[in-house]
């Protein structure tokens, strides 16, 4: 999220998001918010002439379905919060012929063209709303994997797993809070789902981490995304809690995304 310039409460940042406002050629904010939140949120958001808000709400505290309605708040995906405990060594993961080794900077191209197609429609807030470019949604996760890439260090891994000279997956992990890492965004080439690809990825990022002291790794997964699921239980990650992002368009965009 970008800088905050609004606060509606503490800990309740709102703020415009440069980067979505420019990927989408409109005015874009994100916030964390709670049921109180809602009506402040919106009348910020008119004051910012805000065309698009995404929020999210933690499932305990979300309001019921018909309040958020009322308000113009569409849920468009809830995400699943997971952790694992990297004092246990992950399973060693057979995925055939796959080589993982780490990203080197002058590679985020190849990275980014792998993530445009792996996220090609992909099942996520952005791709849910019909107002929403689709291509500009496809390029949201090639930026991300691409600026991932450059930004790799001691604190920040992109790990790539090879068959032969093609690059079939991906997964960036990078260092937070002492003792903790966290798995932020993987792929796989779409032909190679279901060969144990995100399985050997994932238990490479988790040595990774471990090797730099980390003690925990989390991870989020869209609750439909039954594949990642499996493979978060199977690697012995637990659920800690989920959140639902919604948006809400209070400003110049009509319903059928034109500007007014």
């Amino acid at each position: 999220m970008d800088e905050p310039v609004a606060a509606l409460r503490a800990g309740a940042p709102i703020a415009l998001s440069e980067l979505d406002s420019r990927r989408f050629g409109i005015r874009v904010a994100r916030a964390e918010l709670r049921a109180d939140d809602l009506d402040p949120a919106l009348a910020w958001c008119g004051a910012q002439r805000i065309d698009l808000l995404v929020a999210r709400l933690p499932e305990h505290a979300t309001p019921p379905a018909a309040e958020l309605a009322r308000r113009g708040f569409e849920r468009m995906d809830t995400l699943v919060r997971w952790t694992g405990d990297l004092s246990v060594p992950s399973r060693p993961q057979d995925a055939g012929s796959i080589d993982i080794r780490a990203a080197r900077p002058d590679e985020a191209e190849r990275v980014a063209a792998l993530a445009r197609r792996a996220f090609r429609g992909h099942v996520g807030h952005y791709h849910s709303d019909p107002r929403l470019d689709r291509t500009a949604c496809d390029e949201v996760y090639a930026d991300w994997a691409h600026r991932s890439s450059r930004a790799v260090g001691e604190r920040c891994a992109v790990l790539l797993a090879e068959r032969g000279s093609a690059l079939v997956g991906f997964s960036v992990v990078r260092l937070g809070a002492p003792g903790t890492a966290e798995g932020v965004l993987s792929g796989v080439e779409p032909e190679y789902r279901g060969r144990g690809v995100y399985a050997a990825l994932h238990a490479a990022r988790s040595e990774w981490c471990r090797a730099r002291g980390a003690k925990s790794l989390v991870a989020s997964a869209a609750a439909a995304n039954a594949a990642i699921t499996r493979c978060y239980e199977r690697a012995g990650l637990t659920p800690s809690h989920a959140c639902h992002t919604f948006h809400a368009w209070p400003g110049t965009m009509g319903a059928q995304g034109r500007k007014a």
